[in-house]
């Protein structure tokens, strides 16, 4: 029996310990000065953790990669091109704690861009982007919890604009302020 509890304790570490190992926390802008930088660095089960500030950026997101900002004071801008944030097939990771905003006035431009996969996207205030604030296509089974959802779309094209769109998806949308938006607040298809 002392046996079988020795060989089962040793077991039971090592299955804890490579469960955890590798796991790496990056710094934005501490390790690295563009939250993209950091990501591109990260591997599956990383975080990237990115402080209040202005990040003039377009991001594409990887699986496996939890991005975290400290909140609206994390403000990533789109500089009015593209869409500021882009998932795609990215499955097993989290899009939290940020303001996202002003992204690109092409047809398929969105605050955060998802196409596939499984992204969680929760805590996040997407804002005065020209045309989608949120636009989830491809077959994406994302999450959009607790987010604020407002002022996105343009007033001179209300009838092709929404706070978030969803097509041809199956999320799961819960808790989410949705206000606001020109055209409609949500639309699927």
């Amino acid at each position: 029996m002392k046996k079988f509890i020795i060989v089962f304790i040793v077991l039971l570490t090592f299955f804890l310990t490579v469960g955890t190992a590798g796991a790496t926390t990056y710094q934005v802008p501490g390790d690295y000065s563009t939250i993209q930088a950091a990501i591109n660095a990260s591997s599956s089960g990383d975080t990237v953790l990115v402080s209040d500030g202005y990040y003039p950026e377009h991001l594409t997101l990887k699986s496996g990669v939890d991005v975290i900002g400290e909140g609206v004071g994390s403000r990533i801008s789109g500089t009015h091109t593209g869409s500021v944030v882009t998932a795609v097939d990215v499955t097993n990771a989290e899009f939290s704690g940020f303001w996202i905003y002003w992204s690109g006035t092409n047809t398929a431009d969105a605050g955060i861009k998802i196409n596939g996969g499984s992204l969680v996207v929760s805590n996040t205030l997407v804002s005065h982007c020209s045309r989608y604030g949120i636009y989830i296509s491809g077959g994406s089974s994302a999450i959009i919890r607790n987010n604020v959802i407002q002022y996105n779309g343009d007033d001179g094209n209300a009838f092709h604009d929404y706070g978030l769109i969803c097509l041809s998806s199956t999320p799961l949308i819960s808790n989410n302020i949705i206000r606001k938006n020109y055209g409609s607040g949500i639309y699927f298809a």
